[in-house]
């Protein structure tokens, strides 16, 4: 085991020994490479462990020193240590000075160190653990690989700029120096932090500690650690810090920050180390992405486990868990139970927690929808690794499945060579199909990465054929697969159906550290464990696609697979087949049926009922209010000739319509009498055009039905059944449906006005709006066009507004429109909906009651915009009027964007009113310009009832079709007009 230089600084500050001659505290220097210390007369040995505990039995040491006897707490010297067994010799060049006592303090593992600064920032329970349970932390090898990369980072930088190593100086000795000095290392220690920096730089009057970062950019956590120490050293010293310097890996390069921005989180971490340390307050585990790499993983999932924690759940976000929690779903099994199935689930595309859920509590998996897997000729199963800060990747492993052939392949990138890719383009070149499987996005993501190198080379068409033949396996598990297991990563889904890795300790966030460790010392075995554990990725991810290629192919479902639509809703009141057992229930059942016992059982005993089934009302008859017959023709209408006669028996043809009256309306039933004719001439029959032309139902029953759904949201069974019930005309749903068609036909050219009338205005309200379209994956929008008189409908397949720029080339008005940052690129004078931003400023403000800075902020919009508002209550949106309120904005704004804001809310709304600051208050430059966007959302209203009543039904054509007749609907009301007259008028123009 190697200790790095802090442990040794938080060792060597615990020790202390007595003697008659005085008092020796063990602190200096330490090196790393000898494994000892020198202070005087004191010589300190640290040795590789053997034992769990220490204890020194009162033997004699070679000066004849008999020390007193001691045994340690095996808890405390775990917590940095981990579980290291510590051999002490001490050799005292006093004569014959007596040992009189030997202690070892504990204060260490409750100070303030690098180790409990990176935890809290990473996840608060750690801290809690490393204070009060360190003994739970679970030792591997792989703990030690970050110090050792550092440390020959160190040692490189070091060499490179001439530098003297390990050094080793206390910060709180360090003077201003003359000229630039730079120290390799440095620590600061009190009675509650300990300290460490890689290296400082000493000007004059500041100093600026030096942090090395594995990686090419420093990540958050480290920037936010390395500004802690500044901060700690800077309320210590009289050292002023304004910024910290980075050194990067590989390159050596400086990085530096400033670090002002980074106090407010200073004080955070600081306080809740504090109550941690302190007792104050305790903590919980939870799952979060720094697990992977944590050495208490295996002790929290254990808990998390037992207790069933919502956590465990990789599908649901903290808030969302926190959501659950305020409804009382506190576990997994809780969750289950709010399953319910719906007809609306099968046309959602994205993850249930709830059926996650429910597959864990019984141990069933769940299928929505079976997956649509081709057995390929040729299986590709392909995993990339590489490192994300660099985006450097370095290993491509794959298994090919040739029929009963397969071959493994992995191609290692060394330092400076890039041809990793090429190699494995040659080896699937000799394919000629073949389908290649991966598991999430990033194998895809780094062979689009390549598309730029081999542009223009042979390489390029076998690229673009793997892209094409490409399939992501995750995507099957995150809405159409739930397998009984906490995430849906690949090592959880493979382990569960059998797949073993030889290491299992390793992980994707790991591998990155081995590989950093790899650049450093060339170990053999570091590649090896890399190569291997990427080629049982890719045998895991074989056996994974070949799962769900049996599900796909068989759909055999036995006792651990099971269909989410074979799910029946646990309720008292349910409809439908209860699905018995025993087939004797399901018959006695059947004699229950409201209809059975009716016209069966209750026949047989009670005599009114049976007299009222005797009665039963007769079909009406269905005479025609009037008969057309057919006319005989002058001509025949093949040859012209003029014998022509009548040919058989008539074939009549009733048509159906309805007769609107002044205040009623009622059936009409029209006879067409079509009788065949006969050419003696040329011998062929035909039948009289004017018979033939008219429609089995009229003009004004279609109008009728299609004012209902547009008017009042009927669906296409209530229409038909209504039409049965009050007229007695029977017209199927298919019908109902091609009517809505005919007439959305007939009233294009009706619509396209509305849109140029709208676009030649000096106004146009724009607003948008979700819809689910089975035809179409993802979400699909309809957008809303609105003027004060008129409103045009638009469907698109998504919310890229793109197509505005060209639909709105010829605007030359104000468009009014939400914050949605596409609208941006319209080149046109634009007023954003001050509503939407009233409302996002409330909502915040009930979020942050506290906040003072943001109260004035929000009250100074306020007070501006009520003064605005009563103007315009008074004499309306004039120009003249609102003129004199400008002054009024433009204070508003300098003060507002002039102020230095502490808090996250308010810097947000500066930045907001900053970038928006001439689309606010465009209206008082124009007369009856809103400031509002309410028109287009009083116009979404329509829709969205429309909508939530279809449940998720709608098709592509259909829905464009509805909105044909919805915007004429809207433009009448907006108009004052009878959308039911315009109908039964037949005109085409408004």
């Amino acid at each position: 085991m190697i200790l790095s230089e802090v442990a040794y600084n938080n060792l060597l500050g615990a020790v202390s020994i007595k003697c008659s001659q005085g008092s020796f505290p063990a602190t200096g220097s330490a090196s790393q490479r000898s494994g000892f210390c020198s202070f005087g007369g004191l010589r300190l040995t640290i040795r590789t462990p053997r034992l769990d505990k220490f204890s020194l039995q009162g033997s004699v040491l070679a000066t004849g020193v008999t020390p007193r006897q001691s045994r340690f707490d095996k808890a405390r010297l775990k917590n940095k240590l981990r579980l290291v067994e510590l051999y002490v010799v001490l050799h005292l060049n006093y004569g014959s000075s007596q040992l009189s006592e030997f202690s070892f303090s504990n204060n260490y593992l409750k100070m303030i160190d690098d180790a409990k600064i990176k935890a809290y920032i990473n996840c608060q329970h750690k801290v809690y653990l490393l204070l009060n349970y360190p003994q739970e932390a679970n030792n591997s090898v792989f703990n030690n690989l970050e110090p050792l990369i550092v440390a020959d980072i160190q040692r490189k930088y070091i060499q490179e700029n001439s530098l003297i190593f390990g050094q080793n100086i206390d910060i709180q000795l360090i003077k201003p120096a003359s000229g630039p000095q730079f120290i390799s290392s440095c620590f600061f220690k009190n009675d509650e932090f300990n300290l460490h920096f890689h290296a400082l730089s000493i000007g004059k009057n500041t100093i600026t500690p030096h942090e090395i970062t594995i990686f090419e950019n420093p990540s958050r956590e480290e920037k936010l650690k390395a500004c802690f120490k500044a901060f700690v050293i800077k309320a210590h010293t009289k050292n002023e810090i304004t910024e910290i310097a980075f050194i990067r890996n590989n390159s050596l390069k400086i990085t530096k920050i400033k670090t002002a921005p980074f106090f407010n989180d200073f004080k955070d971490i600081l306080e809740g180390i504090r109550d941690l340390r302190g007792g104050v307050k305790t903590t919980k585990p939870s799952i979060k992405p720094h697990c992977q790499i944590c050495q208490f993983q295996l002790y929290c999932k254990k808990q998390l486990i037992e207790r069933e924690d919502l956590s465990l759940l990789s599908g649901l976000r903290s808030k969302e868990i926190s959501k659950k929690q305020a409804k009382g779903i506190f576990s997994i099994t809780q969750l289950a139970y709010t399953f319910s199935p719906q007809r609306k689930l099968y046309s959602k595309k994205k993850f249930l927690p709830e059926l996650k859920a429910l597959a864990i509590r019984e141990k069933k998996t769940y299928v929505v929808k079976f997956p649509e897997f081709d057995q390929a000729v040729v299986q590709v199963f392909l995993d990339i690794e590489g490192t994300p800060d660099n985006r450097n990747y370095y290993l491509i492993g794959c298994v090919i499945k040739n029929g009963v052939d397969i071959i493994l392949s992995s191609y290692w990138k060394v330092n400076g060579e890039d041809k990793i890719f090429q190699h494995f383009f040659d080896l699937i070149s000799k394919f000629q199909e073949f389908k290649v499987y991966h598991y999430g996005t990033y194998e895809i993501t780094a062979l689009k990465a390549q598309r730029k190198i081999v542009e223009g080379t042979p390489y390029q068409n076998i690229l673009e054929k793997i892209l094409k033949n490409s399939i992501n396996v995750l995507d099957e598990f995150l809405a159409r697969v739930y397998p009984p297991t906490f995430t849906n990563s690949l090592k959880d889904i493979a382990s569960f159906l059998g797949f073993e890795w030889k290491e299992p300790d390793i992980n994707g966030y790991k591998s990155i550290f081995w590989r950093k460790y790899w650049e450093v010392s060339n170990e053999f075995s570091v590649k090896e464990k890399l190569i291997r554990y990427n080629i049982e990725d890719c045998q895991a991810l074989a056996s994974i696609v070949n799962w769900l290629i049996l599900l796909s192919h068989e759909n055999k479902l036995d006792g651990t697979i099971s269909q989410v639509a074979d799910i029946k809703k646990q309720s008292a009141f349910k409809f439908g087949d209860s699905g018995y057992v025993l087939k004797e229930f399901k018959e006695i059942n059947s004699y229950a049926y409201f209809n059975y016992q009716r016209d069966k059982i209750y026949l047989k005993t009670n005599k009114n009922l049976k007299r009222t089934i005797i009665n039963k009302p007769k079909k009406s008859k269905e005479y025609p209010n009037k008969v057309i017959e057919s006319i005989k023709p002058e001509i025949c209408i093949y040859c012209g000739g003029r014998k022509i006669y009548k040919n058989g028996r008539n074939r009549n043809r009733k048509t159906f319509d309805l007769i609107f009256g002044k205040s009623s309306i009622k059936r009409s039933i029209i006879l067409h009498e079509q009788a065949p004719f006969r050419c003696r001439d040329c011998e062929k029959v035909f039948f009289n055009n004017y018979a033939s032309e008219n429609p089995k139902y009229g003009w004004n029953l279609r109008v009728w039905c299609v004012n209902n759904i547009i008017s009042y949201n009927m669906s296409l069974t209530n229409v038909s059944n209504l039409l049965k019930n009050q007229f007695d005309i029977k017209v199927a749903t298919s019908y109902i449906l091609r009517f809505k068609r005919l007439l959305a036909d007939y009233y294009k050219g009706t619509v396209e006005n509305i849109k140029k009338t709208i676009i030649a205005g000096n106004l146009l309200q724009v607003d948008e709006t979700q819809i689910e379209i089975k035809d179409i994956k993802g979400k699909c929008y309809v957008w809303v066009f609105t003027t004060i008189d008129s409103v045009f409908y638009l469907f698109r397949e998504n919310r890229e507004a793109d197509f505005l720029v060209e639909m709105l080339r010829d605007f030359k008005g104000v468009l009014i429109s939400d914050f949605y940052a596409a609208y941006d690129s319209i080149d046109s004078p634009q007023q954003k909906c001050l509503v939407h931003l009233i409302r996002d400023l409330n909502d915040d403000l009930i979020k942050n009651p506290f906040n003072l800075e943001y109260q004035l902020l929000v009250q100074n919009f306020a007070f501006l915009l009520k003064n605005i508002t009563d103007t315009i209550n008074i004499y309306g949106l004039k120009k003249r009027n609102l003129n004199k309120h400008k002054k009024e904005v433009s204070q508003f704004f300098d003060k507002v964007l002039s102020e230095k804001f502490q808090t996250e809310i308010a810097i947000f709304y500066q930045k907001k009113f900053r970038k928006y600051k001439n689309k606010l208050f465009t209206f008082l430059e124009y007369d009856s310009i809103p400031w509002n966007n309410n028109n287009a959302e009083v116009a979404v209203k329509p829709f969205a009832i429309h909508r939530n009543n279809m449940n998720s039904l709608h098709t592509q054509k259909g829905i464009e079709e509805y909105l044909i007749l919805l915007s004429i609907r809207q433009t009448c009301k907006y108009q004052n007009l009878s959308f039911w007259e315009f109908l039964k008028s037949k005109r085409t123009t408004l």
